[in-house]
């Protein structure tokens, strides 16, 4: 992949860009979006923290209902993680009928798409890697720099140079070279 070298981006860039793309999305869509979120549940007769990176309860885009995110910055995904996570909320009233959505650094076996496709609600469940955040890094370049930016001891020329010293302000508008400085 041309910005994400080897297929994965700095844990911390990984996660600051996410955030940004997926503020960004949401506001397009006059929607709303909550980051870091936790909240008490009951479960079994006891009460539980629920922890997500992210949630949308109003929806995201054309998802309608609750859309909850899971960030995997170390690209770390497996079958055994998504049903530990989908177990922990199944008996929530209010995340019963809930998107998740895995957004993965780096490529997700193609094994685990089928074992999901055989075990889960494909509805319920999307998964979003190293293919779609290349697509992001190409439309959200603002966001990206923003991300490289605010991890500034590990900027280097070359990963500015990722940016193809440009930022597209929108399709339709202008292009804007930009210079980057960078201090060590």
């Amino acid at each position: 992949m041309e910005y994400i070298e080897k297929d994965k981006m700095k844990n911390k860039v990984f996660s600051i860009f996410i955030k940004e793309v997926l503020e960004r999305r949401t506001i397009e869509c006059d929607k709303e979006i909550k980051f870091d979120y936790a909240e008490y549940a009951e479960k079994n007769g006891r009460k539980i923290l629920l922890e997500f990176d992210a949630i949308a309860e109003k929806g995201f885009e054309e998802i309608e209902g609750p859309v909850i995110f899971e960030f995997k910055p170390n690209g770390k995904l497996n079958q055994d993680v998504i049903k530990k996570i989908m177990e922990r909320i199944s008996n929530n009233e209010r995340y019963v009928n809930a998107t998740y959505i895995f957004v993965v650094n780096g490529n997700v076996n193609e094994k685990l798409l089928l074992e999901l496709g055989d075990n889960f609600d494909s509805r319920r469940v999307r998964i979003w890697d190293a293919i779609e955040i290349e697509k992001w890094v190409k439309r959200y370049k603002i966001e990206y720099f923003n991300a490289l930016n605010s991890n500034n001891e590990s900027n280097t020329n070359r990963d500015i140079n990722k940016l193809e010293n440009s930022i597209y302000i929108d399709e339709n508008s202008f292009v804007e070279k930009i210079m980057c400085i960078v201090i060590d």
